[in-house]
């Protein structure tokens, strides 16, 4: 429900990342997002604070299909674009 009550925020952070600009971080809906970074090939990561004790977690936003496989990087495919992703540091 989170998710949902947040998408069109975490679609602007998603946006302003792709598009090479800085995002926002802190409260982005009802995240608190600490960091975001671009995927290869488009799309952006967006790491939620509190996520993980062993990993980094938080949404990727992959508009042109399943983010690209990297080691330690795992998705869930939560609905269109979006993903739950998580890297085990």
């Amino acid at each position: 429900a989170g998710f949902y009550f947040s998408s069109s925020a975490l679609r602007r952070t998603a946006t302003e990342v792709t598009s090479g600009q800085i995002p926002k971080l802190g409260q982005v809906g009802l995240f608190n997002v600490n960091d975001a970074e671009a995927l290869p090939g488009g799309g952006a990561l967006i790491a939620v604070k509190g996520g993980g004790l062993v990993a980094t977690e938080g949404f990727a936003y992959s508009p042109h299909g399943r983010p690209p496989m990297t080691v330690g990087d795992s998705y869930v495919h939560l609905y269109g674009p979006w993903y739950v992703w998580t890297r085990h540091n």
